[in-house]
């Protein structure tokens, strides 16, 4: 396309933010990078969708894309919602900007490829990212969703990085559980998500 068009992608503003494997829950399995580009205010673009895996497109901060998917306005993934709820905590673009031109110069950050394991409960599904105390540890792409019937109650740890969402109820949505995580022996330089979105700010 880039050919055709006579133009050179920006491929040096693209910032990788993290990549996921799809887990055993999804219909379609895909291994996927993020990545963030910041753009100024005054850049001249206009985004599209394209009628099949988006129907339209808009600019938001994450707090106004976390409220309309718990208003069902949009819809997302679990990967969706949980960097969504790890952008939450820059309020602003400068933060951000600087966030990643610090991740980009250290040469001993990088992305980790994240597999979401998932385990079926009587009143929930919830997906383990890594780090959560039920994360099995020799978690793989061939891991099935698991089943246990325990209750939500019972399933609770006191490490928790996970996306939960009830089976029952009008509002059948995942909300990011994420508590006394430490990554201060790994990677300083990663961001946890903001538990449920932004009421705790």
């Amino acid at each position: 396309m880039c050919k055709e068009i006579d133009i050179e992608p920006a491929v040096h503003s693209l910032f990788e933010w993290n990549q996921y494997l799809a887990a055993a829950i999804a219909k379609v399995r895909f291994d996927t990078i993020f990545y963030i580009v910041t753009l100024p205010n005054t850049y001249p673009c206009s985004i599209a969708h394209d009628d099949h895996e988006t129907v339209s497109a808009d600019w938001l901060e994450p707090d106004i894309a976390v409220k309309k998917y718990h208003e069902n306005s949009i819809s997302f993934l679990p990967p969706q919602i949980y960097e969504l709820a790890r952008l939450g905590n820059f309020r602003k673009l400068s933060d951000l900007i600087e966030f990643l031109l610090k991740c980009d110069n250290d040469s001993t950050h990088h992305i980790q490829r994240i597999l979401g394991i998932c385990y079926k409960l009587p009143e929930a599904t919830v997906l383990l990212m890594p780090g959560d105390e039920h994360y099995p540890l020799d978690a793989s792409f061939t891991t099935p969703v698991l089943s246990t019937n325990q209750t939500l109650k019972d399933f609770d740890s006191k490490i928790q990085n996970r996306l939960v969402m009830m089976n029952k109820g009008d509002n059948r949505k995942w909300q990011v559980h994420c508590k006394n995580t430490d990554n201060t022996e790994k990677d300083q330089l990663y961001i946890k998500p903001l538990v449920d979105g932004w009421e705790k700010l």
